[in-house]
């Protein structure tokens, strides 16, 4: 039998996936991402780069359970949004409490990928309204995503179908004690 996913569920599938691969991305790089200059600054790269490694692997494991889902993928999924939000929110707390390594941690991000820097750009991204903004945002996409979670409860919940030669009740007298 096959099994008919909703909408809601294939966009997860997608954003999980994304996740997933941008994880890899940042471990690949390294030191050259904004949050690890943000962490390694204040002494807790070795943080970062946990959270990271945990978060791709609970990003990993969500496409799984979202492709075969069994009730404790809806768990996996919410433990995935959550610590990334909790990541995030350390990263922006770091960047407001240190706008200059903020600054130095974007500029080295974009030229670690070849990107143009342009300094207007770089202090919209640290002013304190705007960053507040994109925390904002940030954590309100991370609640719409574990609404959809939870809004697809039963999605996960579904049962593998039973064969129809296996009996639904046991035979007679089984579990009977003599």
């Amino acid at each position: 039998m096959k099994l008919k996913r909703p909408k809601t569920v294939l966009l997860l599938i997608v954003v999980f996936a994304w996740s997933f691969l941008k994880d890899v991305e940042f471990l690949v790089r390294g030191s050259s991402t904004a949050d690890r200059v943000l962490y390694d600054e204040v002494g807790l790269g070795w943080l970062a780069l946990g959270l990271l490694t945990v978060i791709a692997l609970l990003d990993l494991a969500a496409v799984r359970y979202l492709i075969r889902p069994t009730p404790i993928g809806r768990l996996v999924c919410l433990a995935s949004i959550g610590l990334s939000a909790v990541q995030t929110s350390i990263a922006f707390a770091i960047a407001r409490a240190n706008p200059d390594v903020a600054r130095q941690a974007f500029v080295i991000s974009r030229e670690s990928r070849g990107l143009q820097v342009r300094a207007e750009a770089i202090d919209t991204i640290v002013d304190p309204t705007t960053s507040l903004l994109l925390m904002g945002g940030s954590l309100v996409m991370s609640g719409v995503l574990a609404l959809l979670v939870i809004q697809n409860r039963s999605y996960f919940l579904r049962s593998v179908p039973v064969p129809s030669n296996m009996p639904l009740q046991p035979p007679s007298g089984a579990g009977t004690m003599s």
